[in-house]
């Protein structure tokens, strides 16, 4: 079972979020997000995760948990959240990642823009034909839009997903959802 997280919450008022799923406790000594040689039993998963030791939340004080299928480092607000040290980056949940991603962009707006204060959708944009107009939403966000770069440095959005639900329990069970695809 892939990682995927899940929210849940029940008429006594309780809220949860889990990030759910088998996540093999993998060897130290190796760098798991390149190629593994395939001859050697040290890559051999052999045990995962125990439930307990999953990143979750119950009843934050700020009253809510949010899934957007992102990190679950940022699910509340504040110290609440897990905390990514207490997680291996051999795991494969989302950590260091986030902040080598963030200083490559950083990085990558100062070298093809000259600066950093760039609008989003000045360089993220949706294009047909002659069409061009700024687009919101970006990859593993609760509005995604996947894009692929031209070359004048531009991000075309060339699809999407998008899942909204909304739950309230109480006597009687209130839902909203909202699925859009592109």
């Amino acid at each position: 079972m892939a990682g995927f997280g899940s929210s849940r919450s029940a008429d006594q008022g309780n809220i949860y979020f889990l990030y759910n799923g088998l996540i093999p406790e993998r060897n130290e000594n190796y760098d798991w997000s390149q190629y593994l040689r395939g001859d050697t039993s040290a890559t051999l998963w052999t045990k995962f995760l125990p439930f307990v030791r999953l990143p979750q939340v119950l009843n934050p004080a700020s009253g809510f948990v949010q899934n957007s299928n992102s990190t679950p480092f940022h699910t509340t607000i504040g110290s609440e959240n897990p905390d990514p040290v207490s997680y291996s980056s051999a795991l494969g949940i989302e950590t260091s990642a986030l902040i080598e991603s963030f200083v490559k962009a950083v990085n990558e707006l100062k070298e093809t823009h000259g600066r950093v204060e760039v609008r989003w959708g000045d360089v993220h944009r949706l294009q047909h034909g002659k069409v061009d107009l700024p687009v919101g939403g970006g990859p593993d966000v609760l509005h995604a839009i996947y894009a692929e770069e031209t070359k004048d440095h531009r991000w075309r959005g060339i699809a999407g997903d998008s899942y909204v639900l909304q739950e309230l329990y109480s006597r009687q069970i209130i839902g909203h959802e909202i699925h859009l695809t592109v």
